[in-house]
């Protein structure tokens, strides 16, 4: 296991197709390899999306700890139950959203996470991620994800440039995260390649942050 001190990762599984999905990705303060504590995964497929710098966790040592000392048993199982949680709240997103959706709890996500580790304060934050690392992480298209960043700026919901994301209107960009705009705010939904029409899910919270740590997509190089 891996505590990530800066920079950030992910990690791809590989479909049927021989295309690659991003299962998850890893912010600066997160544990790589939880997984290692139940024996249930191992670290392949886990490649860094910049330069980073981590520490190891001996997982045979906190397994050991985890059997001995209370206060680490109860921290690893908030851990993994919040690891569940994010996978819930995330799939029931990538189920019931359309794409707008999708991008819309990305980058709330990715905000919420950043802010509650406090490294960052404001609206914007770097994102090392190009529009193939979206699409292989939300299940959609390249050209799709392109669709949507340019409608979300034209709107002045968000901006992302120079990999650099800045949320213009927290306010739209959460009722977006929870419901899609309606059909007449002007998005041609033909382009979108969901069957699924929009709703608020039963897993989102309050805020509309669902966060996202698993998504199934192709196209992935």
């Amino acid at each position: 296991m891996y505590h990530l001190i800066e920079g950030w990762a992910c990690r791809v599984h590989s479909i049927f197709d021989g295309g690659q999905a991003i299962v998850n990705v890893y912010l600066p303060g997160d544990i790589i390899g939880l997984d290692a504590i139940s024996r249930t995964r191992d670290l392949e497929g886990v490649i860094a999306l910049t330069s980073i710098v981590a520490e190891t966790i001996d997982g045979r040592q906190a397994l050991d700890e985890l059997m001995t000392r209370r206060s680490i048993a109860i921290y690893i199982c908030w851990l993994l139950g919040q690891r569940q949680r994010q996978t819930e709240r995330h799939v029931a997103a990538i189920s019931s959203l359309d794409a707008r959706g999708r991008v819309a709890t990305m980058a709330l996500d990715f905000h919420t996470r950043l802010s509650r580790k406090r490294v960052i304060t404001g609206s914007s934050y770097g994102l090392p991620m190009a529009q193939h690392h979206i699409a292989a992480y939300l299940g959609l298209t390249v050209a799709h994800v392109n669709r949507v960043l340019r409608f979300l700026r034209d709107e002045q919901i968000v901006s992302f440039e120079r990999h650099c994301m800045t949320i213009l209107n927290l306010e739209q960009l959460k009722t977006l995260a929870q419901k899609g705009l309606p059909s007449s705010a002007g998005y041609d939904k033909r382009s979108s390649n969901e069957q699924t029409p929009y709703r608020k899910s039963a897993y989102l919270n309050d805020d509309g942050f669902p966060v996202s740590q698993v998504a199934a997509a192709n196209g992935y190089p």
